[in-house]
């Protein structure tokens, strides 16, 4: 099998657990969205686990933390982490491919590595958010509710990714 990287997510922000799950093995740690409201506490961590450590953000509309998610994923690579988990929710509460937009505007206007969360409910989102990535949006997670509505190989293939060759930037 080739080297697959292991994240680990849910609510982490303490160092103790932080130390356990990459000394298990897990390549990244994604610390949770409240400690996004810390970014000095951020960087303390990050200073410890150099490259290993991801931050949750999620905002309402592009706005987190009195700012924008862009600033806060600026203050967040300031402190070292090695990429955000982005989650955008639209005002009304509703997944309306409106995350896609968010997600891209996101990525544009960063530098920090960006992964989206909630934004594929369809081919046609994988093959709109394929046409207009940029570099910095690095991936996707998909949830549990769309392994139930939704063929992966199918979404696979729309997002022009080979099957079992993870990363198409790599291809």
């Amino acid at each position: 099998f080739p080297a697959l990287a292991v994240q680990v997510a849910g609510g982490i922000r303490h160092e103790e657990l932080i130390l356990i799950y990459l000394d298990s093995g897990a390549h990244y740690v994604v610390l949770s969205p409240k400690l996004a409201r810390e970014p000095e506490r951020v960087g303390e961590l990050t200073s410890d686990y150099p490259e290993q450590l991801l931050v949750a953000v999620d905002a309402r509309d592009g706005r987190c933390n009195g700012g924008s998610a862009a600033e806060l994923a600026e203050a967040l690579r300031s402190e070292g982490v090695a990429g955000v988990i982005y989650t955008d929710i639209p005002a009304d509460g509703r997944v309306n491919g409106a995350q896609v937009e968010a997600t891209v505007r996101l990525a544009q206007q960063v530098a920090v590595p960006i992964i989206g969360n909630g934004l594929l409910r369809s081919p046609d989102d994988a093959r709109a958010l394929k046409a207009r990535a940029p570099d910095s949006l690095r991936g996707v997670i998909l949830g549990r509710s769309v392994f139930e509505t939704l063929d992966l190989v199918e979404l696979v293939k729309a997002a022009g990714v080979e099957r079992g060759k993870g990363n198409p930037r790599k291809n």
